[in-house]
């Protein structure tokens, strides 16, 4: 049986048409996972055009699996502009002979979701963010936000509860705002996958000798979910208080130069390193085997793959109380979201704690453990089958 997997987050295409995940964290290596139980993965995305440069593991077409391109938008206007061509798109997929996987929260999702109830066709449903805290007050300017966040959250809730299994990132967090109907198949699993290769063998080891701290904090800049404005202005206290320490961010965006302006208007510019995209892989683990605490003090989040990737290397973490952080971290090394001084205090206190720090260390690297590929293949297999089995029992 074939699956048709849609998916909201573009891709690129080079001249020569071969597609290209940006970052890689969907390249043919992660769809493969779906072949376990599936024939031919199709995905269905926004394709954007691009002249750039990637790395050859981040091909998504392969054997398998193949990409169709939806019309390419940003935005609501241009998405408003392109609804109708990409709905006659999305039609000429509905197929009473496959199954359906739907990566949510997305716009997309939400119209294909529509297609294949009308036609009475069963799919499942990949729970991996929440749209009501992406468009929160802190995270979203824009005079329609409040409608947005209305929207968006009540598509998403509808499109769980009309699903045959749904798989959610979180433990709990996001099956509370968006449940699966009464008697329905849920399960629970990361869409992080760390190989073997992604953890350290042994916890660090603070002494009290280190000079200057190095943190780290990942995230793209396309939006200012990740807070950067936050972290930055957390730096900027502690200079003040007379820690010494170094930011590097990894993650690039439209925002990046503004972020770039602002260290320097604080006066940190030395201090904070942007390094731009950085490929996934042993290419973040190089980065993050230098760092001495990492640092997501997001606006909003469903289970953040870089955070469990920080702590396979067993770095202390500090993290925002959004989405699924605190089913992550120890709540002693947890803060508000937007509150730099709050951020700067905890992290003073973890810095000046030696103890502490290999304290968190050590339980890092223990929670990271339960997030091993072995681990969630198990579940994420069992979820395919189910959705498999639902398109048998229907047709």
């Amino acid at each position: 049986m074939d699956l048709v997997y849609i998916y909201e987050s573009p891709f690129v295409r080079t001249p020569d048409g071969t597609i290209y995940s940006v970052g890689g964290n969907f390249s043919a290596k992660m769809f493969r996972r779906y072949l376990k139980v599936f024939d031919h993965v199709d995905v269905i995305t926004r394709v954007r055009d691009d002249n750039g440069t990637y790395p050859a593991n981040n091909k998504v077409e392969c054997g398998n699996i193949k990409v169709h391109a939806l019309p390419f938008y940003t935005g609501a206007v241009q998405f408003t502009l392109k609804y109708l061509a990409i709905r006659q798109q999305l039609k000429k997929h509905i197929r009473k002979d496959c199954a359906y996987i739907i990566r949510t929260p997305s716009v997309v999702g939400t119209i294909m979701s529509e297609l294949l109830n009308r036609n009475k066709i069963p799919y499942g449903v990949e729970v991996v963010g929440d749209p009501y805290d992406a468009f929160s007050p802190e995270s979203i300017q824009h005079p329609l936000r409040p409608v947005f966040r209305w929207k968006l959250k009540t598509d998403l809730q509808k499109i769980v509860r009309k699903a045959e299994a749904a798989l959610f990132v979180t433990r709990d967090y996001l099956q509370e705002r968006y449940p699966a109907a009464a008697g329905k198949y849920q399960t629970h699993a990361s869409n992080v996958t760390l190989i073997d290769e992604a953890f350290v063998r042994q916890p660090k080891h603070y002494n009290g000798d280190i000079k200057e701290f190095n943190l780290i904090s990942v995230g793209a800049l396309a939006q200012m979910y990740k807070s950067p404005d936050i972290v930055l202005e957390a730096i900027k206290k502690l200079h003040g208080d007379g820690i010494d320490c170094h930011l590097t961010w990894l993650g690039d965006g439209k925002y990046m130069d503004d972020m770039i302006g602002l260290a320097n208007e604080l006066g940190i510019g030395e201090n904070v390193s942007f390094e731009g995209r950085v490929n996934s892989g042993r290419n973040v683990r190089a980065y993050l085997d230098k760092a001495d605490i990492f640092i997501l003090a997001s606006k909003t989040e469903g289970l953040p793959r870089a955070m469990i990737e920080a702590m396979a290397r067993a770095l202390p973490c500090v993290g925002s109380e959004v989405g699924g952080i605190p089913e992550l971290l120890d709540e002693q090394v947890i803060v508000p979201a937007g509150d730099p001084y709050a951020l700067a205090g905890l992290l003073k206190k973890m810095i000046t704690n030696s103890a502490f720090l290999n304290e968190q260390s050590a339980r890092n690297l223990e929670v990271a453990q339960s997030y091993n590929h072995h681990v969630l293949s198990r579940r994420r297999e069992e979820f395919y089958r189910q959705v498999k089995s639902s398109v048998q029992i229907e047709n």
